[in-house]
């Protein structure tokens, strides 16, 4: 055995590749071949391939309505060494495959064509980078690539957050607009307007804030809009609790209406000013009713001219 043969050990290696690979034929060629992989075909999964992303002579990166996808080597020695450098990037590679279905357009999942396209390639640059034998420059462009696409996913969800946020607000001051307009004698329009000014206030908050508001990448369009409904009425309920410390006497900064039961126009422009706050800031209300409450330090009083002030210790 030692002094088999250089050829011979190269064929006993390639034959047993051959065999963990799953290849049959005695030759030892593929199945499935490289040339195979095009535009327009099938992989040795059935699986249609829409485009050849990336074509060597010993390996081709192709992609289908699943995601990205290699085909390695037709000699099978090479192909196990491609296929081991592909295994490392698994956890890039699953994080990558989720932040490009996050994108929107297309089925829901998958991106549309415009928007996915540069991200795909790019991650077929990786890919071949690593098939290649350079894999720091692989897992390098991916990690990359991944940055991007969380900042593109964050504000495609920021965006969602901020149209469902926007959707609620409208349905509070409808809503608050019929009740004042069609309620009932004897309701009290200061809970209409205190609902109608929270959903400002919140969606004001959301808009300030919006470039800097944290999303969850991996989240949905749906959870996005929900969270964002959510946020809205948030801001709704804290101002109604707000009105309702200020009626019940608890706090005595407001007094809500006239003698008449009737609320004057200087007391509904506090209350709204009072319910946005509460909706933008729930932190700022405690502050803002207190203001004027808030017992102030005494000044020390002089003494008459001519006397000095005694000491009593």
């Amino acid at each position: 055995m030692a002094n088999e043969p250089e050829t011979a050990v190269g064929t006993r290696k390639r034959a047993a590749a051959t065999v963990k690979a799953g290849y049959e034929d005695e030759d030892y060629s593929v199945s499935f071949p490289l040339k195979a992989v095009r535009t327009g075909g099938k992989d040795k999964r059935d699986r249609p391939i829409e485009d050849v992303l990336w074509a060597v002579h010993d390996f081709k990166i192709y992609k289908t309505p699943q995601g990205v996808s290699p085909h390695f080597s037709d000699d099978p020695v090479v192909a196990e060494e491609q296929r081991e450098r592909y295994l490392k990037l698994g956890s890039q590679l699953a994080a990558l495959d989720h932040l490009i279905g996050r994108l929107p357009g297309g089925d829901g999942r998958r991106g549309s064509t415009n928007n996915r396209s540069y991200y795909e390639r790019e991650m077929a640059r990786g890919i071949a980078q690593a098939l290649s034998g350079d894999e720091d420059a692989g897992r390098e462009t991916m990690s990359h690539l991944t940055t991007v696409l969380e900042q593109k996913v964050g504000n495609v969800g920021r965006l969602y957050y901020f149209r469902m946020c926007f959707l609620v607000t409208a349905v509070v001051l409808l809503v608050g607009g019929l009740m004042l307009n069609l309620a009932p004698t004897g309701f009290d329009p200061g809970f209409a307007i205190a609902g109608m000014m929270g959903a400002v206030g919140a969606l004001a908050s959301v808009a300030v804030s919006l470039r800097g508001l944290s999303v969850d990448v991996g989240a949905s369009a749906g959870l996005n809009f929900l969270y964002g409904g959510f946020r809205v009425f948030a801001g709704v309920i804290i101002a109604l609790i707000v009105y309702l410390l200020l009626r019940s006497g608890i706090v005595t900064q407001l007094s809500a209406t006239g003698g008449d039961g009737a609320m004057d126009m200087v007391n509904v422009y506090k209350l709204a000013f009072i319910a946005a706050a509460a909706g933008f800031a729930e932190r700022l209300v405690p502050d803002l009713l207190n203001r004027d409450q808030t017992p102030r330090p005494m000044r020390p009083i002089a003494p008459p001219h001519g006397l000095q002030p005694r000491d009593y210790r």
